[in-house]
């Protein structure tokens, strides 16, 4: 079973985040997107006081509210990883007074199974009462979480 990733991701929390200064110039200037990259912008940014993005040709795009700062790729290969990474720590360097309360890594990718519910059901749940004719299961979700000193990690 091959799990392909087709998106990756990096959310940063914050509070008073401001959109109105994240435009194509600002992220070239402050080497938040390197123009050794060689990325065009595609479509017209959107910088309005709520709300701000900025996408390019290389599948990612940035987005920033007042709460928070999302960078999202298109997954390529490894390099979307490392582009996405770079983006959102340098963002975070160039603009320190915010005050960040947590950040988020998320992957999306797809895992292809002629019997899907059968699989996941053999893989992650103990047969039981729980799971009988009279009590299918529709739907089903894990989340991990743990404690650390001055975090909790989800």
């Amino acid at each position: 079973m091959d799990l392909k990733l087709f998106e990756v991701s990096i959310v940063i929390v914050g509070n008073d985040c401001n959109p109105t200064i994240l435009n194509p110039d600002f992220l070239a200037s402050q080497k938040i997107v390197p123009e050794a990259w060689g990325w065009q912008v595609v479509g017209a940014p959107i910088t309005t006081p709520p709300f701000a993005t900025a996408a390019y040709d290389s599948g990612v795009a940035i987005t920033v509210d007042t709460s928070k700062v999302q960078v999202v790729g298109v997954w390529q290969d490894d390099h979307t990883c490392g582009s996405v990474a770079h983006i959102a720590r340098r963002y975070v360097e160039v603009l320190p007074h915010v005050r960040y309360t947590g950040v988020g890594n998320n992957f999306r990718g797809l895992s292809e199974n002629d019997d899907a519910e059968t699989f996941l059901k053999n893989r992650f749940l103990k047969p039981g009462a729980w799971d009988s004719d009279a009590n299918s299961i529709a739907a089903a979700a894990i989340k991990f979480i743990y404690s650390r000193p001055g975090a909790r990690l989800s």
